[in-house]
C-alpha cells in the first residue's frame, strides 16, 4: 500500500511550493520526495505537475526493471517525459529508435537530464565522439540534478570520449559500486579495465553477465571485451571459442560479419594462418570497410604471414579509397 502525503509552504511574492512524499506503508520507507512551483493565483498547473511527478515516483520506486536503477534522479520527471524515456530505453530496442524516444524525453521536460547521459552513450558508441562530449557537458554542467549512478556513467562517457583511460576505469568503479547488479554497469567497468592492461579484472567483472540488444545493456560490444582479455592474456584458444561463441550469438545481427574476422585474428594468433586468410578474406569480401581487418592484418603478420597480411591491407585501403571517392 502506497501512501501519499505533503505540504503547501507560500513562497516569496505570488508563489507557493507543493511538496508530495510517497511512502511504502506496509514497509515503513520513504519511496521519494517530489515538488512543483506554481502561482497561489491558478494553482491548477503546479498541482497537474506534481501529480505527474508522483506517478513517476511511484511506478520507478516499484519497478524491477532497468528502469528503477536509471530512474533513481534527484527529482522525477513528468510523466509524459518518463514514458518517452522508458521507450528509449526498452531493452530489444535499437540505438537507431532509441535516440528520437530520449530526445522527446528532453524535449518534454527540459529540467529532465537522465536521457542525455543515454544519448551521450549512443552517440559515443557510434563513434561520434564530439556529439557525445558536446550531449554530456550539458548534464555535467547540472551534475547536481542526477544521481550518483547518473553522474558516475556520465563522467565514464566523458572521461572515454576525451581520451582519459584511468578516469574512464575509475568512473566505471563508480558506477559499479551504484549499481552492483547491472549487467551493464558491469560491462562498461570491464572494458574499461582492458584500457589500463587489466584483463584478468575484465574477465572476473564480467562473470555471470548476460548481454541482450539495448541502450542500457551490455550488447555485442560487451561480448568484444572477454575476447579481447583472453588475447591480451596470450590464450588463443580461449579467444577463438569466445569468437565462436559471439559469432553464434550475434548471427542475426549486423555483426555477424565482423565475428568472421575475430575468429581470424585468433587463428592467426595461434598460427594457424590458412584457416585464418580465408576467414580473413571472406569477411573482408563481405565488410571490405570493417577495422577488424587491420587486427587480422597485424596478426597475420605477427604469425610470419606477411603476404596475406599486405593483402588484407591493400584491401582496407582500397575501400578508404573508394569511400573517399564517393562522398566528393
Amino acid at each position: 500500500q502506497t501512501m501519499i502525503w505533503g505540504s503547501i509552504y507560500r513562497m516569496g511574492g505570488d508563489s507557493l511550493r507543493l511538496v508530495a512524499n510517497v511512502t511504502d506503508v506496509a514497509r515503513d520507507r520513504l519511496l521519494g520526495t517530489v515538488e512543483a512551483i506554481t502561482f497561489a493565483g491558478s494553482p491548477e498547473t503546479g498541482v497537474q505537475l506534481l501529480a505527474d511527478r508522483v506517478t513517476t515516483g511511484v511506478i520507478t520506486a516499484r519497478s524491477r526493471d532497468t528502469t528503477e536503477m536509471l530512474m533513481r534522479s534527484t527529482r522525477p520527471p513528468t510523466f509524459a517525459a518518463f514514458q518517452a524515456f522508458a521507450e528509449g530505453m526498452d531493452w530489444d530496442n535499437s540505438e537507431g529508435s532509441a535516440l528520437p524516444a530520449l530526445q522527446r524525453a528532453v524535449a518534454l521536460d527540459s529540467t529532465f537530464l537522465s536521457p542525455l547521459v543515454w544519448i551521450g552513450f549512443i552517440y559515443r558508441n557510434r563513434g561520434d565522439y564530439f556529439r557525445a562530449d558536446s550531449v554530456g557537458s550539458i548534464a555535467e554542467r547540472q551534475r547536481d540534478r542526477l544521481s550518483p549512478f547518473e553522474q558516475a556513467a556520465m563522467d565514464r562517457m566523458l572521461a572515454e570520449v576525451r581520451g582519459d583511460n584511468v578516469r574512464a576505469y575509475l568512473a566505471s568503479r563508480r558506477v559499479l559500486s551504484a549499481a552492483p547488479s547491472s549487467d551493464w554497469a558491469k560491462c562498461v567497468t570491464a572494458e574499461a579495465a582492458l584500457w589500463i592492461n587489466r584483463p584478468r579484472v575484465a574477465l572476473r567483472t564480467l562473470e555471470g553477465v548476460e548481454t541482450r540488444p539495448g541502450v542500457y545493456n551490455g550488447a555485442e560490444w560487451c561480448d568484444l571485451v572477454p575476447f579481447q582479455a583472453w588475447l591480451m592474456i596470450d590464450n588463443g584458444d580461449r579467444a577463438l571459442a569466445a569468437a565462436r561463441g559471439f559469432r553464434h550469438k550475434w548471427r542475426d545481427s549486423p555483426w555477424a560479419v565482423e565475428a568472421g574476422n575475430l575468429e581470424a585474428v585468433a587463428l592467426a594468433h595461434l598460427g594457424r594462418i590458412n584457416e585464418a586468410r580465408l576467414l580473413a578474406d571472406s569477411a573482408a569480401a563481405a565488410e571490405p570497410e570493417s577495422p577488424l581487418l587491420l587486427w587480422a592484418g597485424h596478426e597475420l603478420r605477427s604469425a610470419g604471414d606477411r603476404q596475406g597480411a599486405r593483402a588484407l591491407f591493400a584491401r582496407r585501403a582500397a575501400s578508404l579509397r573508394g569511400s573517399r571517392d564517393t562522398t566528393r
